[in-house]
């Protein structure tokens, strides 16, 4: 090995500086849009080929590049952008460093067609792989055309490490997404293999681009965010506590125009969102930071996506406190609406129902009334079928559409049948702690329940021990074991809905839709492409009914992006988001509601946990009880 040092020639030298510019045909697409912003284009028209590996071609109707200075425009630390170092504090556009030209024309082929508005014609270069190969005049309209093709074919070791080209096509997708929602105001046209992918209107209203980029159903769930704090003002668009995703890929932040990463900012929204929403979830959120050059450092990062900012602190709370003000400001108390034939000729709505402050004396003496404990049943004439009692209309606002399945299905329970049940209860055997082991299913379907607490927690009495059993993980881990168990044998049924559901998708769900398409047809959907960016569902898993459906299908296609290649593993974690649709705590149970619960829960292959490990019954046995009352020692 020759250890001597010595000089590394231009060719070289470009080709490793162009690998921490240009890692992949979607940086070459950010780079050359972010070129065309700076030269104040109103429309961008971006086409690839195969995922940008084979080509791409950026248009743009900017101010084009001076016949003088193109040639100049590739060489390396060119740039109009800035002259000294002291401009790296008072930066406004987009690129300011001259790498990025430099970096893509020496591992590609690339043609630049550009005029300015005072010159009759236009200027075509063309080069290969860094080296200029050609120069002439051409007729062209005004702004510039930058046409790149065969990228990393000089760099076979950088060209291996490119990913699948459906992987490339959505890291391209997601940068121009991004670049459309922040700048409203230019008009985006996007194709892949000549198939449109975007357009935005570009007339200045971010929710256009936001409406254009991910739906209308998106763009519905969004709350303005308009704040002010020295230096700096923070402004857009959040998302309320009823619209979330199971990652932060639809969380979109900007300073100054430009789109960046920031961990900061991500717990900022997270800490403003802590208590509104179900945990693992994330709000969307389209924010923009219009802040003084010199308090934000964008020169850290060879992409330019991480920033730094010298007043972190009180930027965080600027945006955490402009998003609690933007939620206090709004009705946060979603309402459902469901379909009549999942509840079986309701009218079809779900209220949930707001929690007032608690009255003492009032919940003192309501303690004796149904609402908190049930009647006793065994009291009540031997005649009296309590299976043909209505579920009150309060009951029924409270499940949600499965449940309400579940409960008409229970079949007639007598005041016989109580006293009999009551009368098993007294001579059967203590149930020990879950921890000693699995036991029969005996052990629950032999609680007797005796009321509801906190409408939460179930209290049910077996011997000369209670039991408390936590509503919302007891029908979690009924739904999550019937789903498995459908889905173990393929055997998911599912129902035609009467209005099927018309769902809007980025343009990288699509894709990801698209590509496993057959794994949502696995899960009980029956769906297929509706235009270009929307999905028609016709048919949904039974077992969850309309709304839950469409939440349930969101998080399954998010899911997709999230895990490997592996479907075995797909359904497990996939089958678990189902449980989503429980019943909650503070849903108010029936009496009926309660005892097809318990039935069902004895009926599963593991009753004493939910899917993520958390208890479900826990038992209080007659000696604890005596214990706290000082009856023994």
């Amino acid at each position: 090995m020759n250890n001597k040092i010595k000089l590394l020639d231009c060719s070289t030298i470009n080709k490793i500086a162009a690998g921490e510019v240009v890692e992949r045909p979607a940086a070459v697409v950010k780079e050359l849009v972010e070129n065309s912003l700076d030269a104040g284009a109103k429309r961008v028209i971006v086409e690839i080929v195969n995922s940008g590996k084979d080509y791409i071609r950026i248009t743009d109707d900017g101010h084009g590049i001076d016949p003088q200075d193109a040639e100049s425009a590739f060489l390396r630390h060119a740039t109009s952008k800035i002259s000294q170092v002291e401009d790296l504090e008072n930066i406004h556009s987009l690129g300011f460093r001259g790498e990025a030209l430099a970096s893509i024309v020496a591992v590609s082929r690339l043609d630049i067609i550009t005029k300015t508005a005072y010159c009759q014609t236009g200027l075509k270069l063309s080069y290969e792989f860094g080296r200029l190969i050609s120069r002439e005049e051409v007729a062209t309209s005004e702004g510039t055309t930058i046409i790149v093709k065969d990228i990393f074919q000089n760099v076979p070791a950088r060209k291996k490490f490119l990913k699948s080209d459906r992987a490339e096509l959505v890291s391209i997708t997601e940068i121009i997404d991004r670049i459309a929602v922040g700048h409203p105001a230019v008009r985006f046209e996007y194709t892949s293999n000549g198939k449109r992918m975007l357009i935005t209107p570009g007339d200045g209203n971010i929710l256009s681009a936001i409406r254009a980029v991910h739906g209308k159903d998106v763009m519905a769930s969004l709350i303005e965010l308009d704040r002010e704090c020295e230096g700096c003002r923070v402004s857009g668009y959040v998302s309320n506590n009823s619209a979330y995703r199971s990652s932060r890929s639809c969380q979109y932040f900007y300073v100054n125009g430009r789109s960046v990463r920031s961990s900061l900012l991500g717990e900022c929204i997270q800490s403003a969102y802590k208590e509104l929403l179900p945990i693992g979830k994330h709000a969307m959120c389209f924010i923009n930071i219009d802040i003084r050059p010199d308090m934000v450092d964008v020169n850290i990062h060879p992409t330019k996506l991480e920033v730094k900012f010298t007043n972190d602190a009180e930027l965080s709370e600027c945006i955490r406190e402009g998003i609690i003000g933007a939620l206090r400001g709004e009705e946060l108390i979603p309402e459902y609406k469901i379909s009549k034939s999942a509840l079986g000729g309701c009218d079809g709505s779900l209220h949930v129902a707001t929690e007032e402050p608690i009255d003492i004396a009032s919940y003192v003496e309501s303690m004796n009334t149904t609402d908190i404990f049930l009647s006793n049943a065994a009291d009540r004439p031997a005649t009296e079928n309590i299976g043909d009692m209505p579920i009150v209309n309060e009951t029924e606002n409270y499940l949600n559409p499965c449940e309400v399945a579940i409960v008409r299905e229970l079949p007639p329970l007598t005041a016989e049948a109580v006293k009999a049940n009551d009368a098993a209860c007294k001579i059967a055997p203590s149930c020990k702690d879950a921890e000693d082991g699995r036991k029969s299913s005996k052990a629950i379907a032999d609680l007797m329940p005796i009321g509801v607490f906190l409408k939460t927690y179930i209290v049910a009495q077996r011997g000369t021990s209670l039991f408390l059993i936590d509503q919302h993980a007891a029908h979690e881990r009924i739904l999550y074991e019937k789903y498995m168990e459908q889905f173990e044998a393929h055997a998911i049924s599912s129902q035609i809905l009467m209005e099927p559901i018309i769902m809007e998708f980025s343009n990288s769900d699509m894709l990801l839709l698209e590509e496993n398409m057959e794994c949502l047809e696995g899960f009980g959907f029956e769906a297929e492409a509706f235009g270009s960016n929307a999905v028609i569902i016709r048919a949904v898993p039974n077992m969850f009914g309309k709304p839950e459906s469409e939440k349930f299908a969101i998080e399954l296609i998010e899911a997709l992006g999230d895990i490997g290649s592996s479907y075995e593993l797909r359904k497990a974690e996939i089958a678990q988001a189902a449980c989503k649709a429980a019943v909650k705590a503070n849903d108010r149970l029936s009496e009926i509601a309660v005892a097809k619960l318990l039935d069902e829960l004895s009926q599963c292959e593991n009753p004493y946990t939910c899917p993520h490990g958390r208890p479900v019954i826990v038992e209080i046995s007659q000696n604890e009880i005596e214990k706290m009352f000082k009856r023994i020692i």
